[in-house]
């Protein structure tokens, strides 16, 4: 067997990568600015995606780092609530950055994220080996 694939059997090795990935979303939430391109639609929509997307991947970290120790149903609650909490409290930290804000709508856009996670799982889940 392989070094990478002894690593991703490894439950220790989804641990680590949901701890970076989740410290990654606050090292971004805690910039005391976001760079901007000046086109008001596209920054809009840029920063909405990503909000989205980095809570869709948190969610699906979430899952198997948790089917890694525990029963499916545990793991499936685990990873909703854990990114679900994480996607409120992300908001929260930026209430207290210089030069950023809590914003409620910026919370919908990470909740999304964490909601299409578990559609991505639900949907398309026998095509997705790692989940």
């Amino acid at each position: 067997m392989g070094f990478v694939k002894q690593l991703v059997l490894q439950p220790r090795f989804w641990w680590l990568l949901l701890i970076g990935w989740s410290g990654l979303i606050w090292l971004l939430a805690t910039r005391q600015s976001v760079p901007t391109s000046g086109n008001n639609l596209f920054d809009y929509v840029w920063r909405q995606g990503g909000h989205g997307l980095l809570h869709t991947i948190l969610y699906l970290l979430a899952l198997r780092a948790a089917k890694c120790s525990w029963r499916p149903s545990q793991a499936a609650a685990f990873a909703l609530i854990f990114s679900s909490g994480h996607a409120v409290l992300d908001e929260m930290i930026q209430h207290y950055v210089p030069g950023r804000s809590a914003n409620f709508e910026d919370v919908i856009t990470n909740l999304a994220g964490v909601l299409f996670g578990l559609l991505i799982v639900k949907i398309w889940k026998p095509s997705i080996k790692w989940i």
